[in-house]
């Protein structure tokens, strides 16, 4: 599956206008998946994803192919981010057991692979926000929020 995300991204490097048509749908529809995948490997490489390609394309037969895919399937993409975003109960526990100076613990490669994803996470929800129009965003991201903080869970997920 990683290989699939690097050999996207690739040929979107390379020509983009090969690869975006109207069948990109179900690839789009499987990298947006990706980033709540449990495997941290494979979220950190579909969220290095979004961070690396969340601009338009600039050709308007591209951009075309690109946002009729793209718009269904942002709450689901945002969504997905804000969850990658957040501190999980392992990475604070690791940084407290820093803080009180106690050896690294066997967890912390688990906790570091965690840490980056929230990171790239967070890279690529700030280029998406950037790129798309505010209302599209807002209309996305106000619900999510609302939902989040009247959520009973909130303060233990942050």
């Amino acid at each position: 599956m990683l290989q699939v995300v690097n050999a996207v991204s690739a040929m979107l490097d390379a020509c983009p206008e090969a690869v975006v048509d109207d069948a990109f749908g179900p690839v789009m529809h499987y990298l947006v998946q990706l980033v709540s995948c449990k495997r941290h490997q494979l979220a950190t490489a579909a969220c290095r994803f979004w961070a690396k390609h969340a601009a338009v394309p600039a050709n308007p037969a591209v951009r075309r192919h690109w946002m009729t895919p793209l718009l269904p399937e942002m709450p689901t993409l945002l969504a997905a981010l804000v969850d990658q975003m957040r501190y999980r109960p392992q990475h604070v526990e690791y940084l407290q057991s820093q803080q009180l100076g106690e050896t690294a613990s066997a967890a912390s490669r688990h906790v570091k692979s965690l840490a980056t994803l929230r990171n790239v996470a967070t890279v690529a929800f700030e280029h998406l926000v950037r790129v798309y129009p505010v209302d599209l965003v807002c209309a996305t991201f106000t619900p999510l929020l609302h939902a989040r903080v009247r959520s009973s869970s909130c303060s233990r997920n942050v």
